[in-house]
């Protein structure tokens, strides 16, 4: 299954060139997500982890109290195993 997602876990800004040294080692990359209707619980899903990631590309979003922005990377995910499917209705619901 393919997920867009955007890295903002570790808060840092990486260079697409730094991606792809990074998907030429092997890593274990687990993927978390958070449903919108209970980010103020802080409540993360494992959805499972990260086999591969194409298609870096930067960009800026606005940043958390929506004075100035923030450069995040985008990247289409895939994931070893694909999704429960009782796992994605509950996270896209």
């Amino acid at each position: 299954m393919i997920h867009e997602a955007v890295s903002l876990a570790s808060r840092t800004h990486r260079s697409t060139s730094d991606l792809r040294s990074i998907r030429q080692r092997t890593h274990f990359v687990p993927l978390f997500v958070m449903r919108k209707a209970e980010a103020k619980d802080g409540k993360y899903y494992y959805v499972g982890h990260v086999a591969a990631f194409d298609n870096p590309r930067l960009t800026t979003k606005p940043n958390a109290d929506g004075t100035g922005t923030v450069k995040v990377t985008l990247s289409t995910l895939r994931l070893a195993r694909s999704l429960d499917p009782e796992l994605y209705r509950h996270l896209a619901g």
